[in-house]
Parts: structure tokens; C-alpha cells; sequence
């Protein structure tokens, strides 16, 4: 593998352009034939490619016939039809400046050193003046031809398309030069306008009225009163043109696009805002948009909104902009849209036999822009009835299905709740009767049905039951207080389903970053857990058991090492002792007398006896032996010991038991005298509280019977009598506050107790 520097670098490569300049009466289909030679002729060869088009103005005007020419069906020769077309709308839809200079300057006005073959330092002689005449012609032809091209009365899409990236290069480059010619030829936007239903065409108003040019601006050429001329004649041919749904759609992104490219920057584009402003008012449209049902209105009244909406956030000039006067007829006719039925969208059967009548886009731009206009608070008081919201309630339950629908819902309810209007909080809730809504279409019974709004009502449901929504907003509290039980009992049933839809699967939330795992694969860590845990008490009592276990069974492997080696050594005691008795000579058949006889028997065995215990295989057999015992006496203590343990252990078992069952007890005797000095002490209070009320039934009864004496007093005596009764009136209360207190101090003690 090698990297190719001529290729990346420009080092040692040869442009295909300059081999195709050194051929005699090079042409341009010529140039077109070649291969890869789009690139270069855009980028590198583009200054050479121009000089030797603006030297030869013959093959320019088949450039342009190229793009203008009518292809017929009986055209077999796909150069002439695709390819020659596609590439000389690429080559001067690439800005090529000196492409473009030429269709509006003279061959005189360029510089000679801009027109001579580059490959040739000589220059070129003096042309007849018949040929530059000639070519002089044919320069001024080229911006005609190509404009001709509108006077047909139809044009293939794709040839609408070469136009139009021709003519925005032109535009963008000599945008006001572009506009003077226009002027002079008012005709070209007259057949502008006849191909309306290509958005390709239209595509070409947006772009004069925008007049985004990289010329140099004077305050002399801003054509200002043309660019509005033409804004009012769009409106116009917009109204006059309702029946043609294609031609409405194209002009109203075209006007789209313009409001977008100014709110882009709108602190610079002073010129183009102004003529914005002096538009048609948002009923114009809306009327419109009821007349034809076309989506592309509803969404031009939305960006219109958006544009009127940033204007009084302008620094350099204050706008002052009446909402309430632009938009309060929009409001009052948006119900009327809502209920409107969509003559263009047809309803069809589906494969189970139900018939569905499709929503349409123009409803769901309405709803959006309904969304928009409520966040406004000079608008949210505007609005008189609640019958737009139940409306869009209505197309809630009519197309269960429109998830998108279902999108604007919720953003909707949102919008009403954070505009913190009381005024819009009581149309929604109260005309519409919001909560007992979700309480019939979303209870049990209806969610056995599977409808398609379930879920989002659901989402709404909870939404409002959260605990900001129930403490910011009192007509929500209002609202559920009306129909408590209902609401309760309705929220109990949706417990299990937020318990199914709101946990995580495996209880791990995929948005949670901030897990101890790195990998996204890796298998969950599970962190150690503290001393006191049940599952490490568990863990090291195992391990000591396995310990003990361990130990037991190498003390048994000892003492069976012991046993074999102690029986190993009898049996070679034995051994030796065999040895012994084979080894004794053979006994002599000697004539002895009987005496000697019997003295040579008791000897003998004494002599054996005595050889046995001499031996050493004997003293280590006994010794052997002595250890022997003392093994077994240690085996045997060393079973003893874990039974002891055990022992020992189930002892204390015993005793932790016992212990704990004497404090449950203990606890248990302690909760019941608890419970019933509480029940003793709650019995005491009751009967105060009891009590209580009685006496203070009786001094109300004794204060009413002694208001009725002191009225029949006051009636009988005299006013001097009178006065004398005010002081013993006043202390009336003084009496009632006094034994209040001293009822309160009573009821504190047993609190106190308590």
C-alpha cells in the first residue's frame, strides 16, 4: 500500500483539462464526454474552464440550450437527455463568478489576461470586429435564452430544477443586477408565476424576496417597493388561487422559508423584517386555511406567530404588536376548524372490517398553533368558553390511534397548567369537566376494551396527581375535592399498571449513569455487606464449621497412622521371634541319666525366658506397646473433647434461648401494661373530653338563660340600672376564660403522663 501525493498533494499531477486544451477544435461536448471531469471543472480547472467558455461564447449558448431544450419521448441519446443537462447545471450552479459576470458585462469590459488561454504566455491576436460583434450578440442572448424557458406552457420537473439552481447562483452573486433585469423585463415574473404548481419555480420568489447576494449593497439598489410589489401580488395570486391545493402548498413554504431565514437573523436583516410586517394580518390565512383545508396555511400562521412573537424583543426599535386584536379571531375560529371534515382526506376500511376516517396534518398544525397562542397571557384571558378544549377532547376519543395526537394532548394540558391562568384553569377543568373524563375513559371497565388513548391518559392522569401539580395549583385541588371517592378509588386502580409500566426491566434504569459497573455488559458488582448482616453471621459460621471439620478429620488420619505403625511393628516382633526358634541347634541324642535329664528341663525354660526378655526386638515391642496405650488414651480424650464442646455449645444454645424467650416475655408483658395505661389514659381523656363538652353545654345554657334575664331587665329598668349591669356583662367573659384555662391545664396533665 502507498499513498499517491500526486493524487492528495497536487505533486506530479497533470489536470485532464489541460490535455483537453492542447487538442485542436476542442468543443464542449468534447469536455462533457470525459470521464471524472465534473470535479475538477467545479474546483481546480474552474478559472480555465470559464476563460475558455468566455473565448468561445458558442459553446455558452449550448450550455444553456442544453438546460432549455424540450426533450422529446422519441430521444434516445441519453448525453443530450440526462448527462450534458446534469452536468452544466452543476457547473453553474457552482457560483462559477466568472460564468456569471459574463451574461451581464461586456467581452470589452473584462481584462485580456482573464480571457487568454492560460497554457499560451503569447497573446492572442486582434478578432475581425464581425466575430466580436458576433460573440457580442450571442453574450447578450444568453440571460434571454435561459429566461425563455418560462414562456413554455408546461416544464418537465427535473428541467425546473437545473433552472432554478441556475438562476439562485445568479442571484446569490449578482443578486442586484439580477433584480434590474427583472425590472426592465416585468414579463419573466408574470410567467414566473404561470408555473406556480412546480415548487421548484416558487422556490425562486423565495429567493428575491430574501435577496441573500454577495454583491455590494447600495442604499440606491435595495429594491425595496419591487421585493414588497411582489409579496403583495404572491398574497393575491394566493387568494385567487384556492382551488389548486398544489399551488397554495408550494407558495406557503415558500413564504415559510422567508419568515425562517429572517428570524435567523433578525437583528440584521432590518430591510427584510419591515417588509414582514406589512404582510397580511394571521385572519387572512386562517380564512384561507378553513376555505381549503390545507395544512401548509396552519403552519405559515404558526411561524407567523413566532415571528410577531421575537419583534418586541428587539433592542435597536420598539415594536409594539396588539396580539389580542390579531389573534382573538383566530381563536373564535378555531372551533369551527376543529369540527370542520376534511374533504381531502378519504376514509378507508381496514383488514378487521372497521372504517377509519384519517385526521389530516391541517387539525394537528391548528392544535399546535392553539398550543402556542394559550402560553400567551394576554391571549389566555381572551378566551371566552371552553368548548376548543373539549374539541380537542373530542378528537382524542375519535382517533384513539393518532399517536401524534396523543403528543399534542398532553403538551396542551401542560401549556394550560404552566400558564397560571386562573381564568383558562376554570374553562378547562369546570366546561369540560377534565377529571371525571379520565375517570370514564380510563377506569376498569374501558381498559378492558384496549383503547389507543389509554396510555397517554394514563400519563396525564399522573401528571396531575403529582405532588407539584396538587401544591402549585388550588383549581386542581378544587376540582378532585369535588369528587374525592371517585378519584381515590380511581387512582387505587391504576396502581397496579403504574406498578407495571413504571418499573425499570431487571429494576436497572438504562439512563442511569452513574452505576459502579463501566461496562454496559459487565455483570452487576455486589458490594460486601456490614458485620452485622445476617448473610456474614451465615458465611463465618460456615467457615468455622468447615474449620472444625477440617481439624476432626486430620486428628483421625494421625491415629490411624499410629494404629498401622504399632501393627507393623508387632508383626516384625513376631518375625524375629520365629527367626529365634528356626536359629536353636538341633537337640543331641545323648545317653544321660535321669537326673541329669530332669536338671537339663528346669533349666531350659529359664534359659528361653531369659533370651526373650534380653532381646532387643522384645524391650522395643514393649515400649511399643506403652506407646500404643498412650495413643489410644489420647485418641479416646481427643473424641471426648468435640463432644464435649458440643456439649457445651448446645448448653449455651440452651441458655441464649431461654434467655430470649424470658425477654420476649419480659417485652411482651411491658407492650401490654403499654397498651393499656394508652387505653387508660385515651378512656381518661375521652371522659374529659366528655365531660368537657357537658360543662360547656351548661355554661352556654346558663349564659343564654342569663342573656334572656338580663334582656327583660334592661327592658324593665331604668338606664342607670343598665350601667350597673355592663360590668357584670364583661366579666362574664373573664369568668369563660378563666375556667377555659383551667380546663386546658387539665387536659395537659394526662398529655403529660402520656
Amino acid at each position: 500500500m502507498f499513498l499517491n501525493f500526486g493524487r492528495f498533494f497536487g505533486f506530479g499531477f497533470q489536470s485532464k483539462f489541460d490535455t483537453l486544451l492542447k487538442q485542436d477544435n476542442l468543443t464542449l461536448e468534447t469536455i462533457l464526454n470525459e470521464e471524472d471531469i465534473l470535479s475538477e471543472l467545479k474546483n481546480s480547472s474552474s478559472g480555465k474552464f470559464a476563460d475558455f467558455i468566455i473565448q468561445h461564447p458558442q459553446e455558452y449558448f449550448k450550455m444553456i440550450h442544453y438546460i432549455i431544450n424540450n426533450v422529446t419521448d422519441q430521444e434516445q441519446d441519453k448525453n443530450l437527455c440526462i448527462k450534458y443537462p446534469f452536468l452544466i447545471s452543476e457547473i453553474l450552479g457552482s457560483e462559477n463568478e466568472k460564468l456569471i459576470n459574463f451574461l451581464f458585462e461586456k467581452q470589452g469590459d473584462t481584462s485580456q489576461e482573464e480571457v487568454q488561454n492560460p497554457l499560451e504566455d503569447q497573446r492572442t491576436e486582434s478578432q475581425p470586429q464581425e466575430f466580436q460583434h458576433d460573440n457580442e450578440n450571442l453574450r447578450q442572448n444568453l440571460l434571454p435564452d435561459l429566461l425563455s424557458l418560462l414562456e413554455n406552457d408546461s416544464i418537465l420537473i427535473t428541467s425546473a430544477g437545473y433552472f432554478t439552481k441556475i438562476i439562485s447562483a445568479i442571484i446569490h452573486k449578482r443578486g442586484y443586477d439580477f433584480w434590474d433585469y427583472l425590472k426592465n423585463n416585468p414579463g419573466i415574473i408574470t410567467n414566473l408565476f404561470k408555473h406556480a404548481s412546480i415548487r421548484h419555480i416558487t422556490e425562486i420568489f423565495e429567493k428575491l424576496i430574501i435577496l441573500d447576494t454577495c454583491q455590494e449593497e447600495h442604499d440606491d439598489r435595495q429594491y425595496i417597493e419591487e421585493r414588497q410589489n411582489l409579496i403583495i401580488r404572491i398574497l393575491k395570486y394566493l387568494r385567487g388561487q384556492s382551488y389548486s391545493n398544489t399551488i397554495i402548498t408550494n407558495i406557503c413554504e415558500s413564504l415559510i422559508e422567508v419568515y425562517k431565514r429572517v428570524m435567523m437573523s433578525l437583528e440584521t436583516m432590518v430591510v427584510l423584517r419591515e417588509l414582514l410586517l406589512k404582510i397580511e394580518k394571521p385572519i387572512f390565512f386562517m380564512n384561507l386555511a378553513i376555505q381549503t383545508q390545507n395544512s401548509s396555511l396552519f403552519n405559515l400562521l404558526n411561524v407567523q406567530y413566532e415571528f410577531y412573537n421575537k419583534m418586541p424583543q428587539l433592542e435597536d426599535k420598539n415594536y409594539e404588536i396588539d396580539f389580542s386584536i390579531l389573534y382573538k379571531p383566530i381563536l373564535d375560529e378555531s372551533v369551527k376548524a376543529l369540527t370542520q371534515q376534511d374533504i381531502f382526506r378519504q376514509s378507508f376500511q381496514t383488514t378487521y372490517g372497521d372504517i377509519i376516517k384519517p385526521l389530516g396534518d391541517s387539525k394537528l398544525s391548528l392544535i399546535q398553533l392553539i398550543i402556542q397562542l394559550i402560553q400567551k397571557q394576554q391571549l389566555a384571558s381572551i378566551i371566552e368558553k371552553g368548548q376548543i378544549f373539549q374539541q380537542i377532547i373530542n378528537l382524542v376519543i375519535e382517533y384513539q390511534t393518532n399517536n401524534q395526537l396523543h403528543i399534542l394532548f398532553e403538551k396542551l394540558i401542560v401549556a394550560i397548567l404552566d400558564s397560571k391562568n386562573e381564568h383558562l384553569h376554570e374553562l378547562f377543568f369546570e366546561d369540560t369537566n377534565f377529571l371525571n373524563f379520565l375517570i370514564k375513559n380510563n377506569g376498569v371497565e374501558e381498559r378492558k376494551k384496549k383503547h389507543g388513548y389509554q396510555g397517554i391518559l394514563t400519563k396525564i392522569t399522573n401528571y396531575i396527581n403529582s405532588p407539584n401539580v396538587l401544591q402549585q395549583y388550588q383549581i386542581v385541588q378544587i376540582a378532585i375535592s369535588s369528587i374525592q371517592n371517585e378519584w381515590l378509588k380511581y387512582l387505587e386502580e391504576l396502581k397496579v399498571v403504574n406498578e407495571i409500566e413504571q418499573s425499570w426491566l431487571l429494576g436497572i434504569n438504562p439512563r442511569f449513569r452513574e452505576q459502579i459497573n463501566v461496562d454496559s455488559y459487565s455483570p452487576p458488582i455486589q458490594l460486601p455487606e456490614s458485620l452485622g448482616s445476617g448473610q456474614y453471621q451465615s458465611t463465618n459460621s460456615s467457615n468455622s464449621q468447615t474449620n472444625e471439620n477440617q481439624k476432626e478429620s486430620e486428628e483421625d488420619t494421625s491415629d490411624n497412622n499410629q494404629k498401622e505403625e504399632i501393627d507393623q511393628q508387632a508383626d516384625e516382633f513376631d518375625l524375629e521371634q520365629a527367626q529365634i526358634e528356626n536359629q536353636q541347634p538341633p537337640v543331641e541324642v545323648v545317653q544321660v541319666k535321669e537326673e541329669n535329664i530332669e536338671s537339663q528341663e528346669d533349666q531350659q525354660p529359664q534359659k528361653h525366658e531369659q533370651q526373650i526378655f534380653d532381646s532387643p526386638v522384645y524391650v522395643q515391642s514393649v515400649q511399643n506397646q506403652e506407646q500404643v496405650d498412650e495413643n489410644l488414651e489420647q485418641t479416646k480424650e481427643f473424641q471426648e473433647e468435640p463432644k464435649k464442646l458440643e456439649q457445651d455449645e448446645q448448653k449455651l444454645v440452651q441458655q441464649e434461648v431461654q434467655q430470649d424467650v424470658q425477654q420476649e416475655e419480659q417485652l411482651n408483658e411491658q407492650i401490654t401494661e403499654v397498651k393499656q395505661e394508652q387505653q387508660n389514659i385515651i378512656q381518661e381523656e375521652q371522659q374529659n373530653v366528655q365531660e368537657q363538652l357537658k360543662q360547656e353545654e351548661q355554661q352556654k345554657q346558663e349564659e343564654q338563660q342569663k342573656q334572656e334575664e338580663v334582656q327583660q331587665n334592661i327592658l324593665k329598668e331604668e338606664p342607670k340600672q343598665e350601667e350597673q349591669q355592663q360590668p357584670q356583662i364583661e366579666q362574664q367573659p373573664q369568668t369563660e376564660d378563666h375556667a377555659n384555662s383551667e380546663q386546658i391545664e387539665q387536659n395537659k396533665q394526662p398529655q403529660d403522663e402520656v
